[in-house]
C-alpha cells in the first residue's frame, strides 16, 4: 500500500534534492544541517553545523538552500 502524500511530503520535506559539481550522483541534503552557504558563481559550498562542507551545482540565491 502507497503512503499517504501527506506522510512522504513529513518524512521527506527538510531534504533538498542537489547536483554535484561533476558527474557522480546527486545527494539529498537536509536544509536545517545547512549553516551557511558560500557562493562561488554557479557552484555553492554548503557549510554544515559540524564545519564539514560540500560543493553543489545551484545557480540560484544563497538562501534558498538554508534556514536563516
Amino acid at each position: 500500500m502507497d503512503a499517504p502524500l501527506i506522510d512522504v511530503v513529513r518524512t521527506f520535506g527538510p531534504l533538498m534534492q542537489m547536483g554535484l559539481p561533476d558527474e557522480r550522483p546527486g545527494v539529498f541534503v537536509k536544509r536545517d544541517a545547512v549553516h551557511t552557504v558560500q557562493d562561488c558563481g554557479v557552484v555553492k559550498r554548503l557549510v554544515f553545523k559540524d564545519q564539514s562542507s560540500l560543493d553543489v551545482r545551484y545557480a540560484g540565491p544563497c538562501s534558498d538552500l538554508y534556514n536563516e
